[in-house]
């Protein structure tokens, strides 16, 4: 492989992966899951989330796993059957 070719982006048209990890104003883009429902549900212990923050910064960027977001949507569309 080449300079130019190892440079390259992804072709144009070609889809691109989806993030493991999602802002709140994502997750609510995607999913119309409002950030009070996230919080109370890291609260609850049903979802988790990290916070990014620079050094000596008071505020981060807290993110959610989309994995776990997909799982609680699933369960509150398609209750588990007993």
């Amino acid at each position: 492989m080449n300079h130019t070719e190892h440079d390259k982006g992804p072709e144009q048209g070609a889809p691109l992966p989806q993030a493991k990890l999602m802002r709140v104003t994502d997750v609510d883009r995607v999913y119309r899951l409002k950030r009070s429902f996230l919080y109370d549900l890291v609260k609850q212990g049903r979802i988790s989330s990290i916070v990014i923050k620079g050094r000596s910064k008071a505020r981060g960027i807290r993110l959610f796993n989309r994995d776990e977001i997909d799982k609680i949507v699933r369960e509150s569309t398609f209750p588990p059957e007993s």
